[in-house]
């Protein structure tokens, strides 16, 4: 039997939700490997978790005006094997409320982005783990005072 090495990798990122015409959205990415999430990506020398995630945000979206909620954080956690390497992976997020500013994507790691509704976050997600994540971060906003209210899926 061969001894497989798993490598334990981690990520950092937002999931970013806006107020527009009293209805809340929820910004999610379409990555050029072919799966919605929400943005996120490895950290660099000197980042703690949270630079982490405001970079990578701010890289893939150009979006510059938000907010970090800071007093909680969403952890997703899944295995995968990628080029005949077997991964463990955890992703840390954060939610980010998210003012005026124009989306421009990063053409080098996203095909698309779109604002959705929660219902239609969770229809578009592609992966169990980062739906599961969604569901957590909603319920979580679910119990803040927040100006508008929302469906909790």
């Amino acid at each position: 039997m061969q001894n497989v090495k798993i490598i334990q990798d981690s990520s950092y990122g937002l999931i970013p939700f806006r107020f527009r015409d009293e209805k809340l959205e929820f910004l999610v990415i379409y990555h050029q490997k072919g799966h919605w999430a929400f943005p996120k990506g490895h950290q660099e020398a000197g980042e703690d978790n949270l630079q982490t995630a405001e970079r990578e945000f701010e890289e893939e979206t150009g979006l510059k005006n938000y907010q970090v909620l800071e007093d909680e954080k969403f952890f997703e956690h899944y295995n995968f094997i990628y080029g005949g390497q077997a991964y463990d992976k955890t992703v840390e997020y954060y939610l980010a409320e998210v003012g005026e500013g124009e989306l421009e994507i990063q053409d080098e790691e996203l095909q698309a982005a779109e604002w959705l509704a929660a219902d239609k976050v969770l229809e578009k997600l592609t992966f169990p783990a980062s739906k599961k994540v969604f569901k957590q971060a909603l319920a979580w906003l679910k119990t803040k005072s927040l100006s508008i209210e929302f469906e909790l899926i």
